[in-house]
């Protein structure tokens, strides 16, 4: 298998995981279908600036996802401190 030193397959597909659609990736990376199309088939490499849109959109989306986690720990935390 050869090394494909093109991250922009890799972080479409995070991206898509963590925002939840495909269509959510295009809007956050602000290209065509077909230009998206080439850079998750590896044809292309993302652009600077559309790499730079993916990027923020997967750090907020982290962060979203830190927050929910960090809310529903606090919940946990009075119930284990009564057991």
């Amino acid at each position: 298998m050869a090394n494909n030193p093109n991250p922009g397959p890799k972080l479409i597909e995070l991206g898509i995981s963590l925002l939840g659609s495909r269509e959510r990736v295009l809007a956050a990376i602000q290209c065509s279908e077909e230009a998206l199309r080439a850079y998750e088939r590896g044809e292309k490499e993302l652009p600077i600036d559309e790499l730079g849109n993916l990027l923020g959109a997967i750090i907020d989306a982290q962060q979203r996802l830190i927050r929910v986690r960090r809310e529903a720990l606090k919940k946990l935390q009075p119930l284990q401190s009564e057991a």
